[in-house]
């Protein structure tokens, strides 16, 4: 059995299949920093060359270098698979992986790091040098000091460089493993962890949980690096402090007491938005998937109200988060000032200490110092919270329950003697199975199929005939018994699986295009006449779960899928329910009985023809508590039927500008303020004048600035996280709004993934770093033009050597802006493909995991390429960046050394004090410039994603919803009698598409009865489309009681219509709220239509009743049951117009005749339109309307289509066998 051989393969990679592919692929170019020579690797050179391409040009895809071998994701999960395997430890497996590279990384950060500590050294140094300048100054020693500075800012530069290079391209590494990783467990999950883990949930751990770990190696080395930078900045600062450091010291250890109880909380709150954060995907996924059912209600405003409300309270935890990352910011920030407060305060009151200019900037700068691996304290913290959360959730997903590897008996099984010596191919014994470990849904099944066998399953309304399938797949929880499959196995599902792809891609299904052989598959399936009425024939894009094609198209495109595969068995589940009575037969004879005539079939179905033939071997019937009642051979029921004989032929920038307040200035301006007090303060203590205030009175100044600086810090932090989640809510709400109001042919253009990925990554960048970037940037902004014009004016006319250098700057960064947007763009284009893979996959599971191993091996390459795909524009994006910050650093060291040589050769014009002041701000202004620019460029890529929501947002209309002058209470009885009237309509799915009803014009009465028929794709389904203006009619007009129905809002058209569709879907929540959502009706009124529809004892035997939860996508009912609760709230509207489509398609006949009778007497005063291919279930209909190519053919009576002995209805009735039925009831 495919599933058992996939599972017991399970440690084995694809890599062999990657080989065949790659073997067969054209060769692809090499990577330029493979060719680069050193001085080129050193200085990322290689990358100038893509740089000066994006000046020139957009980038395209094709311009981006091909992935490294060492980071694809097959070449990086095949060691990091097997390792995972042995130790089930995330962590153990990363150094395993990476344990050298690791550590070199980690010496490059540490050589960075001493590097930058030089800076106050030599700060220290000059000063004190200036200050006791005499006689026997040495300026040259001073220059030596400085060029000391230069050399170690460079050397510091490319450390720090290929540090954070190596870092981020071992994440790459991990991250694409890690990714492969889960995308496996996704086809390998048991029955019990597919119901606990739905799609949302999955897509999420696949991008969110995933990133949040990528940052893994770089934060790893902060545990460490962090430590001992403020260790040894300590021992620095009690160098030129002496005891009054520890003053200092004591201050950090109670703020870090402090942001360690802030850490715990934000711990907690993290995991509590995560949590809210799925439960937001769960629904938008939910909603988006079932989007026609959506429109089909009216049911827009109602989703809209259940995403606000579930985006309410994910806002509300991202809002606690963010409020405790202020508090500990502002902490963070206010560090130095506290730190100088105790300082300078034990120094010169306790110690009796002077402040000398030196010792004060000095300190200052070793401050600083410790600021920055402070500050980053709290995002590391945060960042390792999240990376832990997102660990967590992926080992625990890793960890679940996967299917059984003894499930199915193979014939590779020595087991299978027994089987193969009676020629049997399928074999259940005294087999039990469920869904959970807890309910058991088929008991005690025992039966056996020979080879070439054609076995016929039957059975009521969710008996569990498709669970028997799944059985055979292997895809139940089998609680006793044992299961044999002896080969390979095609299956359709009830519910056909369609990938976003073209017609021809669908059936070939990875496979090598054979002309001959695919051409006979579309003959045997009916398909060929339906590809001439395609667009572009077969290779017309049938879109994301095929919305562009009917469901009788859709099931034939599935049964084609699984015949082109030659398999030796074929599991099929309902496929023919979808077809009329002539392509029924047309397949019946062409492909079970005749291109498969020597496979071994199971089928699924209620058709009595094909039930009573004389070429099924045997069938199964299912009663309805799951037991296997019997299974006979057909020959003895009925005699020979008639289906054989011969006659078969923009971000919103209002809110964040107010995040720009005065408060930025003010706080700059106290930074200033203080610094300015301090080297007063240390310039007066160098002379001792008498007249000069007291210590104790410059230190409450100093405390009073330093206080209000940090108080200011807090208040913008509040302020941005305030106005940027307001203006994330306002666009969200403005998507969604406008998502659940765009038309039909929107969502048939962008598949699930592409509109998951506004909701996934575009929405948590708008809802975090667009206000956090905002912030920084108004901060670092006035930094950088306080420090910039503090040390300008100090050097005088020499600060014109500074222009060159800024020009140079704004070079560099104009340089920067256009690949870094780009590559933005590209990221986000080549990630939606990786997650509608993904969703594709889940859906698609068990149609993947039946068809054999080839087809496992086959989607996991196809992941792994699209996120290869998706890496190598991640790793373009590091080598700009980083390409980007080292010539920023290098052109700040060279800023650091015009200015500090200036200020040399000033000394004697300034004061010792000044020279300080203006030395460390030198110091600053290089990092405070490089952070501007980064700033600037990262708000420049962060925006795209805002820019991606308002594509959305600015997406064209439906029709208002709501007209004031036309709809109810303008119209309150509308429609009071069901009259319906098509005047030459004219209706296609896209513009410019074919028209599929052409000129279609006919009139129904209030309470007439229609029945639509016609072969599949003829119109039925879009007739039904146009009445509700699932999209607007090209030309013509419908009435309903004499009224346009385009005059009227969709909201008031839609809820006076009701629908039972063809496919139907129950949405995640009680079953009360999906029967009566907006709680019009009481329980009893519930009750009543429950029982009327025949599942009064399957909801009664639910524990909670009508309030029973309904799993997603209602899997916990069959598909029966999910078109007999639909029919159930039907009942419930009263609606005078009523639509079957194909409602009983998935329903035994005895259910069936029971719901005729319920629909007659029901709806015997509604208007009722009954699409079927069942023709029992119109032929008591008023009139029959016969479609063909989108127009009408037939419209009468059944009895004077009948009479006329000819035509499409008489052929359809003829074929199925009904004609002699008829007519002997009707006396004829």
């Amino acid at each position: 059995m495919a599933t058992t051989e996939y599972v017991l393969l399970s440690g084995l990679d694809a890599d062999e299949g990657a080989l065949d592919h790659q073997q067969h692929s054209p060769p692809r170019r090499a990577h330029p920093q493979d060719r680069a020579w050193c001085f080129s690797r050193v200085l990322l050179s290689w990358v100038t060359p893509l740089m000066r391409l994006a000046r020139r040009r957009q980038l395209h895809d094709d311009d981006i270098w091909p992935l490294q071998p060492r980071l694809q994701a097959q070449n990086a999960s095949k060691k990091f698979g097997e390792d995972y395997e042995r130790t089930r430890s995330m962590a153990r497996v990363f150094f395993r992986s990476f344990g050298w590279r690791f550590a070199g990384t980690g010496l490059a950060f540490l050589v960075s790091m001493l590097c930058n500590l030089l800076g106050p050294v030599v700060l220290h140094e000059v000063v004190s040098s200036l200050t006791h300048a005499g006689e026997g100054f040495a300026v040259e020693r001073t220059f030596e000091w400085v060029g000391a500075l230069f050399v170690s800012q460079v050397l510091q530069a490319l450390m720090d460089k290929y540090a954070n290079f190596s870092s981020e391209a071992m994440a790459i590494e991990y991250i694409a493993a890690v990714k492969t990783l889960v995308y496996r467990k996704t086809l390998r999950l048991s029955a019990e962890s597919r119901k606990e883990k739905s799609t949302g949930e999955i897509a999420t751990m696949y991008t969110a949980d995933s990133d949040a770990i990528m940052g893994v190696a770089y934060l790893l080395h902060q545990v460490w690096l962090i430590p001992l930078q403020i260790a040894i900045v300590s021992y620095m600062l009690y160098d030129v402090l002496n005891l009054a450091a520890f003053a200092g010291i004591g201050m950090i250890v109670l703020i870090l007491c402090l942001n360690h109880i802030l850490a715990k909380h934000m711990f907690k709150r993290q995991r509590i938005y995560r949590k809210s954060k799925d439960v937001r995907m769960k629904k938008v996924t939910e909603v988006f998937k079932a989007i026609s059912i959506v429109k089909l209600n009216a049911w827009e405003e109602r989703f809209l109200e259940q995403i606000r409300s579930v985006r309410a309270i994910e806002m509300r935890d991202l809002f606690s988060r963010r409020i405790l990352v202020a508090i500990s910011i502002a902490l963070l920030w206010g560090m130095p000032v506290f730190i100088s407060i105790a300082t300078f305060g034990v120094f010169t009151t306790v110690l009796k200490q002077e402040l000398t200019p030196a010792t004060v900037f000095s300190s200052i700068a070793l401050f600083q110092l410790i600021q920055e691996p402070l500050r980053q304290i709290t995002q590391c913290i945060a960042m390792l919270t999240e990376a832990k959360v997102g660990l967590e959730r992926i080992s625990a997903f890793l960890a679940m329950p996967e299917l059984d590897p003894d499930y199915v008996i193979t014939s590779s099984d020595p087991r299978a003697k027994k089987y193969m010596s009676k020629n049997v191919i399928i074999a259940i014994e005294n087999g039990t199975f469920g869904w959970d470990d807890d309910d058991a849904l088929l008991r005690n099944v025992n039966f056996q199929v020979n080879v070439g066998d054609f076995y016929i399953v039957d059975g009521p309304v969710g008996c569990g005939k498709s669970s028997l399938c799944s059985a055979l797949l292997g895809e139940m929880v089998k609680r006793k018994g044992s299961v044999y499959v002896g080969g390979s196995v095609a299956y359709c599902a009830q519910q056909p699986w369609i990938q976003n792809m073209t017609v021809r891609d669908n059936i070939l299904f990875g496979l090598p295009y054979d002309r001959y052989k695919y051409e006979k598959v579309l003959d045997a399936c009916a398909l060929t006449a339906d590809l001439h009425s395609l667009p572009a024939g077969d290779n017309t894009e049938i879109g994301e779960r095929g919305v562009n094609v009917s469901g009788g198209q859709k099931a034939r495109i599935a049964l084609a899928r699984a015949c082109y595969s030659d398999a030796s068995i074929y599991i099929l589940d309902s496929p023919l329910a979808a077809v009329d009575a002539i392509v029924q037969n047309e397949i019946f004879q062409k492909c079970l009985l005749g291109l498969l005539r020597h496979k071994t079939i199971i089928l699924v179905t209620h058709s009595p023809e094909i039930i009573e033939s004389k070429f099924v071997t045997h069938a199964v019937t299912i009663n309805e508590f799951g037991n296997v009642i019997a299974t006979r051979a057909p020959f003895d029921r009925l005699e020979y039927s008639p289906l054989v004989s011969p006659l078969a032929a923009h971000f919103d920038t209002t809110n964040m500008s107010e995040s720009w307040d005065p408060t930025n200035t003010l706080w700059q301006l106290l930074q200033i303020a203080s610094d300015f007090w301090l080297g007063a303060w240390s310039g007066d203590s160098v002379g001792k004048p008498e007249s000069v205030p007291s210590n104790s009175y410059r230190l409450r100044i100093y405390a009073a600035l330093g206080l209000a600086s940090a108080s200011l810090v807090l208040f913008r932090m509040m302020m941005v996280t305030v106005y940027g989640l307001r203006a994330a809510k306002n666009l969200f709400d403005r998507m969604t709004e406008s998502l659940l109001h765009a038309p039909m042919r929107f969502f048939d253009a962008n598949p699930i993934g592409r509109i998951l990925t506004r909701y996934g990554g575009d929405v948590s960048t708008v809802d975090a770093n667009v206000p956090q970037k905002f912030g920084q940037l108004a901060q670092t902004l006035l930094t950088v033009a306080f420090s910039t014009i503090t040390a300008a004016v100090v050097i005088q006319w020499r600060g014109l050597m500074l222009i060159p250098v800024a020009l140079l700057y704004f070079w560099i960064g104009v340089l920067y802006v256009q690949p870094a947007r780009d590559l933005q763009r590209l990221a986000k284009t080549t990630q939606a493909p990786v997650l509608n893979h993904l969703s594709e996959s889940v859906d698609g599971g068990a149609t993947i995991r039946a068809f054999g191993v080839g087809q496992i091996r086959r989607f996991l390459i196809t992941n792994s390429s699209r996120l290869d795909a998706n890496n190598k524009i991640w790793f373009a994006q590091l080598c700009v960046s980083q390409w980007f910050s080292l010539r920023i650093q290098l052109i700040g060291s060279v800023l650091v050394l015009v200015v500090t040589t200036s200020l040399v050769l000033l000394r004697n014009q300034l004061g010792a004090a000044v020279i300080g002041l203006a030395f460390s701000y030198a110091l600053k202004v290089s990092q405070n410039l490089e952070e501007l620019v980064q700033v600037v460029t990262q708000i420049e890529s962060v925006m795209v994603c805002p820019e991606r929501i308002q594509e959305y947002i600015d997406i064209p209309q439906e029709r208002p919803h709501r007209i004031a002058s036309m709809d109810p209470p303008a119209y309150p009885e509308w429609p009071s009698r069901g009259a319906l009237e098509f005047r030459h309509v004219k209706f296609c799915y896209k513009d410019n598409d074919r028209f599929v009803l052409n000129n279609l014009s006919f009139t129904v009465n209030g309470g007439e009865k229609i029945g639509i028929v016609g072969r599949t794709g003829a119109g039925k389904s879009s007739l039904t489309m146009a009445l509700f203006r699932i999209n607007e009619i090209a030309s013509g007009s419908i009435m309903i009681d004499d009224v346009d129905v385009s005059r009227i809002g969709l909201k008031a058209l839609r809820e006076k219509l009701s629908i039972i569709p063809q496919n139907p879907v129950l949405f995640k929540g009680s079953l009360r709220s999906f029967l009566d959502p907006f709680e019009e009706f009481s329980d009893g009124e519930l009750w009543g239509a429950i029982r009327e529809v025949g599942m009064g004892d399957r909801i009664g035997a639910e524990a909670n009743k009508l309030r029973c939860i309904v799993e997603e996508n209602g899997e916990n009912f069959s598909v029966g049951e999910r078109q007999l609760l639909c029919m159930a709230r039907a009942l419930l509207r009263h609606s005078r117009i009523v639509i079957f489509d194909e409602a009983t398609a998935a329903i035994d006949h005895e259910t069936d005749k029971a719901l005729q009778q319920v629909i007659r007497t029901a709806f015997a005063s509604s208007t009722v339109l009954t699409i079927a291919h069942r023709l029992d279930t119109i032929l008591d209909s008023d009139r029959i309307l016969v479609l063909d190519g989108g127009r009408i053919v037939e419209f009468a009576s059944p009895q004077e289509l009948i009479q006329k002995g000819q035509g499409h209805f008489f052929d359809l009735m003829q074929e199925g066998g009904y004609l002699d039925k008829v007519t002997a009831s009707e006396g004829m």
